[in-house]
């Protein structure tokens, strides 16, 4: 025999925690000092109801129950309370919960909203329909369904949408596993980090796996989808979740040029150390040959430096090298003292419009290869400058060098 308490448009706040023996007594009614059931006639807005539907008086199975919160004793580790509001709620005897009407259900751990969810006390298994939403430690999935166990968090999503609110990522999936409070494994998935309503790149695959608390994303047959077209595949990646650098491969470019034909480039990211890093991006052109393009920097406290160096051994156009540098530094001696350093150069003239990536690199004339030593003081300060470029000229439009401002 089963009873239960109805509610129909009410705010039913139901509080669960581990029944101690002293509340075993309670419920059954044997300690009647800690239960006050009011008669059937009695005004009472709401309801409360502590430790399950066990704590129903079975003499008033229409009357509501208002009961104490019990409170975790120190140094125990009793699970936190969980409090379910809806508009309508019933509450068994098998100590299992049913609610329904714009369900919330809060608890330390998480929130969970839905049009329906049931809850049991003894299994705390928790299940849940229609408009679910579960939010948790950042992180909020919407669905279809969901199956959870509220102590471990294991539990199941169907038709999950994701979003990280610290990441910026979102995404969707068949069904959502829970592994716990920050793993999560996707089937079918899609993945990425553009803004809503902006979907020019995603990352569609078959498996996806979260690891939230070690910050790595792992995908499964993985294709990078860019503006609704597929450009590359994968067997397996990983990547990082937040904005730590991690090495490997990025995302690949596609292009073709008139002379060079088609290209591909394939960047590879080595995150050296804390303050060093380096990429690697070997571009392969259809008629000219490999072109390595090469990228360190490093950071100190006083210093920064961002280093380039581009061959192409053999332009099997020209059947000549090929080469780029730059160096970008800047340096604080102390004392007032600073420097910098901006060198750019090129084996040709020609370098940058057979082999510039952008109309503006294709443009550019003049490199600027430039030294300069600083000393400020609180009421002045001094520059000593040494400057000079590296003319690049175009027979079809000859162009006259800028003034030198030291002699050469």
């Amino acid at each position: 025999m089963r009873h239960r308490i109805k509610l129909v448009s009410l705010v039913v706040l139901y509080a669960f925690a581990p029944l101690s023996h002293a509340q075993d007594q309670a419920a059954s009614g044997v300690a009647g000092d800690a239960v006050s059931a009011p008669s059937a006639a009695s005004a009472v807005p709401a309801a409360s109801a502590v430790a399950g539907a066990s704590a129903v008086s079975p003499s008033s199975p229409a009357a509501p129950l208002a009961a104490p919160a019990p409170k975790k004793q120190a140094g125990g580790s009793g699970a936190s309370p969980i409090v379910i509001t809806a508009q309508r709620m019933e509450a068994h005897q098998d100590q299992e919960l049913e609610a329904t009407g714009d369900v919330q259900l809060h608890s330390e751990d998480y929130n969970v909203s839905a049009d329906h969810l049931r809850f049991s006390q003894g299994s705390k298994e928790l299940s849940a329909e229609g408009k679910v939403r579960v939010e948790q430690h950042g992180a909020a999935v919407t669905g279809s369904s969901l199956k959870m166990n509220v102590e471990t968090s294991v539990g199941d999503v169907v038709q999950p949408e994701f979003t990280f609110s610290d990441t910026k990522a979102r995404g969707g999936a068949a069904t959502l596993h829970m592994q716990g409070k920050k793993n999560f494994t996707f089937q079918d998935a899609s993945y990425t980090t553009c803004p809503i309503g902006n979907n020019d790149w995603f990352v569609r695959m078959s498996e996806l796996n979260l690891d939230r608390n070690q910050q790595i994303g792992q995908a499964y047959n993985a294709r990078i989808v860019f503006k609704d077209v597929p450009i590359f595949y994968t067997p397996w990646m990983d990547f990082p979740l937040d904005n730590r650098r991690k090495s490997g491969f990025l995302g690949p470019v596609f292009g073709s040029t008139t002379n060079g034909g088609s290209e591909i480039t394939v960047p590879f990211y080595w995150n050296i150390a804390s303050n060093m890093d380096a990429t690697l991006a070997p571009r392969v052109m259809d008629r000219r040959g490999t072109l390595y393009n090469n990228e360190l920097r490093y950071m100190s406290s006083y210093s920064y430096s961002e280093l380039n160096y581009d061959t192409l051994a053999d332009d099997q156009i020209t059947h000549s090298e090929r080469t780029h540098s730059s160096l970008k530094h800047v340096q604080n001696f102390g004392g007032g003292f600073g420097g910098t350093i901006n060198y750019n150069a090129v084996s040709d003239d020609a370098y940058y419009r057979d082999l510039g990536d952008s109309v503006n690199t294709a443009a550019q004339k003049n490199l600027l290869q430039e030294g300069v030593l600083s000393y400020s003081a609180p009421w002045w300060s001094s520059t000593l400058r040494v400057q000079r470029y590296q003319t690049l000229q175009d027979p079809a439009a000859p162009v006259v060098p800028p003034r030198r401002p030291c002699p050469a």
